[in-house]
């Protein structure tokens, strides 16, 4: 540009500072003013431009060397590069320095300058003014500093501050606009607000905004779909701007609460499924007080949360396990994580509480350490699981050894009757027509065989007791006879010991209705059990007595007596008492099992006692009685009625066992029966048809044809034609025995059959005469052939 001062002017040389009226002007105005000659360096201030500097009066600057002495080191070199500017035909200049009074105290100035041409056209002098502006740049920088600090507020809050006039163009917008919808701020700044915000989500909140036009303060949650960033849940404040009663506008704050909605929900969840686990679960900071505490907790160990939170853990921990949470506690605090393991922790109602124990540090948004979560975990019926396993694992342990005893004993037990009646066959071998040895073998085999048929008797009895399959035969009873009959039965045991028997029964006749045979057979254990278990010469004593409606029945003993330990389970199976001194009463621990279901089974109860071994015991018998029961006239006894004849027979005795079947074949001759022996099912149906026998003894269990298709095929006969079928086999149980009914069978037997037995069942068929007799001789064995 031109300088418009012309050379050779009347006023162009004469002192700048000429006038008094303009001196005037600018020292009221506390500006200063300068002019500085870039040929010869000289520098002009006026008296106010001095003040500025802070200079003393009567100090002057000439030069600008020595105007720069009073700029602050660090703004020095741009002072200078402004002067250059000025130099190189810069027709207007500005600059902000600071400079640095004598006192040393810093004062920010201001200085505008104009260049100045001469005629010649090249750059003369500087010319300009300056101002102090300290507190303008204050205000700025405090300004420039609470700016930044909201940005970072609104930055750290995820906050959006705005301003939007009245036609709802954005005038300004914080920096985390640009973050948020991913555009530069002046392309957001004078947009409509549904251009930045979308369509949805602007029609979720134009009821909002108009309302904020009309002069409302609006506060809203809601979440927002927006078009570009996607639906966001905001908190949003419209904040109108009046003046002078007219809305001009208005401030927008909007903080996204998307994250911490999400938080929260997740924290609720969290929070409920803590609460709702049976687990307890709680927290407690670095010195044991308790931070948290849910449901599971108050259930498990009896506290309501108020009752723990913000106290101690100690009135958790038993005396004996504080060594342990101290323990622990110096872990949490080293960050470890204690697996769970077993401990125990205290009930508020002093019980102790088998839990199983889970310990995790808990750490602040920043990493520290500030306290353990625990989970524990009720495992007392667990541990209560686990002992009556180890308990039932001991049992089977005992069970098994107890199984291995058995069958050792059982085959002790078996060998012992067989040896004599082995023994007594050798004899009936060799004594030629001795009837005294004869009489002797036989009475010896006798015996014997009626020792193995009971142990086989007890062992059944005890399996059918064992499934429910036993069947009473209740009948009026009196106690005396019970008594006498226990007695008859185990009086051999008793004599062979050389034991002194005392028997004491009620005067008065007691009618119980009960099972005679499994009364009687109760009874006689009891006492052949005594006798077993008592060494010679020991003394046996019985009583039965009524007492408080129950008839008592006790079999008391001085024998070996019974140990502590075992009396619990001396009714269990297979279980025997040992004796001291190598002292062995045999026997296979089936008797007193036997006793107790028998007993049970008439809806009594059976007990044992001893004071210890060697002092002898005594087992006792409760029977339920009706009071009627006892004063009822005792039923007279009854007489045993004479056995008639048994008329003759024709038999077919037919069995797989030949052995079986010529012996028993014998025995039936003896009777004055015919008999014809069959071996197998076919020849069977082959007899009947040759010989029309009136009777058929007839094994089940045979191979190929057995016993009940025989029977089957018997069933076509005629019935005037149809022989008695009475089954005899080793098959006892009661669905054995329906089993035969069902096939046709009169009668069932179970083998070894004893005589009397055998003579009253045929003793109660009459012969029939509708068959004709064959010409066969009586001892004739059926062919082997079969039918056609």
């Amino acid at each position: 540009m031109t300088n418009t001062t012309k050379p050779g002017s009347p006023n162009w040389s004469q002192s700048f500072f000429q006038g008094e009226d303009y001196r005037t002007a600018f020292a009221a105005s506390e500006i200063g003013v300068f002019r500085w000659h870039f040929q010869s360096d000289r520098m002009e201030w006026d008296e106010t431009l001095y003040q500025l500097f802070g200079i003393p009066k009567g100090q002057r600057i000439h030069r600008l060397e020595e105007a720069l002495k009073f700029v602050h080191p660090q703004d020095q070199d741009k002072v200078l590069a402004t002067t250059q500017a000025a130099k190189q035909a810069k027709e207007r200049v500005e600059i902000r320095f600071r400079c640095r009074w004598p006192d040393g105290s810093i004062h920010w100035l201001l200085a505008r300058g104009k260049t100045f041409y001469h005629p010649s056209g090249a750059p003369w002098f500087v010319a300009g003014t300056c101002q102090e502006i300290t507190q303008l740049v204050k205000a700025e920088e405090a300004l420039r500093r609470s700016e930044e600090m909201l940005q970072r507020v609104t930055d750290a809050a995820s906050v959006l501050i705005s301003y939007l006039d009245r036609k709802l163009r954005f005038q300004y917008v914080s920096s985390g606009y640009e973050k948020r919808f991913q555009r530069p701020l002046e392309d957001i700044q004078g947009r409509y607000m549904w251009e930045i915000l979308g369509k949805n989500a602007f029609a979720a909140v134009e009821e909002y905004v108009q309302r904020a036009l009309k002069g409302e303060v609006v506060v809203y949650n809601k979440e927002l779909p927006y078009d570009e960033i996607g639906p966001r849940y905001v908190h949003v404040q419209y904040i109108p701007d009046i003046t002078d009663g007219h809305v001009l506008g208005f401030s927008a704050i909007t903080i996204d609460l998307t994250e911490s909605r999400k938080l929260s929900e997740r924290a609720a969840q969290l929070s409920a499924i803590v609460e709702s686990s049976t687990d307890a679960i709680l927290s407690q900071d670095l010195n044991g007080i308790i931070q948290s505490w849910n449901q599971g907790a108050e259930h498990l160990f009896g506290y309501k949360a108020e009752e723990m939170i913000g106290q101690p853990i100690a009135p958790l921990i038993p005396s004996h396990r504080k060594k342990e949470e101290i323990q622990m506690r110096k872990r949490i605090k080293r960050g470890e994580r204690v697996a769970p393991y077993e401990t125990v922790r205290l009930h508020k109602d002093g019980s102790e509480v088998t839990i199983s124990l889970t310990i995790s540090p808990l750490q602040d948004s920043q990493g520290r350490l500030i306290g353990a979560s625990k989970i524990a975990r009720d495992i007392t019926e667990y541990k209560h699981q686990q002992e009556q396993l180890r308990r039932q694992a001991e049992l089977l342990t005992e069970t098994d050894r107890r199984k291995d005893e058995f069958l050792a004993t059982l085959a002790h037990e078996l060998r012992n009757p067989l040896a004599p009646i082995a023994n007594s066959l050798q004899i009936l071998k060799q004594v030629g027509n001795n009837p005294e040895a004869l009489e002797k073998a036989v009475s010896i085999s006798e015996r014997q065989l009626q020792h193995l048929v009971h142990l086989v008797e007890d062992l059944l009895d005890v399996s059918r007791i064992t499934r429910g399959k036993i069947q009473l035969r209740k009948e009026p009873v009196t106690l005396d006879t019970i008594i006498k009959s226990a007695l008859e039965i185990s009086r051999s045991h008793i004599k062979a010991g050389e034991h002194t028997l005392c028997v004491e029964v009620p005067e008065t006749q007691v009618l119980l209705q009960a099972d005679l045979t499994r009364l009687a057979q109760a009874v006689s254990n009891l006492l052949i059990n005594a006798a077993k278990y008592t060494p010679p010469g020991g003394h046996i004593k019985l009583t039965a007595r009524c007492e408080n409606q129950q008839v008592v029945i006790a079999v008391q003993d001085d024998g070996i007596g019974i140990a502590q330990e075992l009396l619990p389970r001396i009714f269990d199976m297979f279980v025997q008492a040992e004796r001291p001194g190598g002292y062995a009463p045999g026997g296979l621990g089936i008797g007193l099992p036997l006793v107790k279901g028998l007993v049970e089974l008439h809806g009594g109860q059976a007990e044992a006692a001893s004071p210890g071994l060697d002092q002898g015991c005594t087992f006792t018998i409760r029977l339920p009685l009706d009071s009627e029961e006892i004063t009822r006239t005792p039923l007279e006894n009854q007489q045993t009625e004479a056995v008639e004849e048994t008329p003759a027979h024709r038999i077919l005795v037919v069995d797989d066992n030949v052995d079986a079947a010529d012996s028993m074949a014998e025995v039936l001759r003896t009777l004055g029966h015919q008999v014809r022996t069959a071996y197998h099912g076919e020849a069977a149906l082959e007899a009947v048809r040759e010989y029309g026998p009136t009777v058929i003894l007839l094994d089940l269990g045979m191979p190929g044809m057995n016993g009940y298709e025989v029977a089957k095929r018997l069933q076509q006969l005629p019935r005037g034609e149809r022989p008695v079928l009475i089954a005899l086999t080793g098959w006892g149980q009661e669905a054995d025995r329906q089993r035969s009914r069902e096939a046709g069978f009169d009668n069932h037997l179970v083998k070894p059959v004893e005589l009397q037995t055998l003579i009253q069942v045929l003793g109660a068929h009459q012969p029939f005469a509708g068959h004709p007799k064959t010409t066969s001789s009586p001892d004739e064995t059926a062919s082997n052939s079969s039918l056609p």
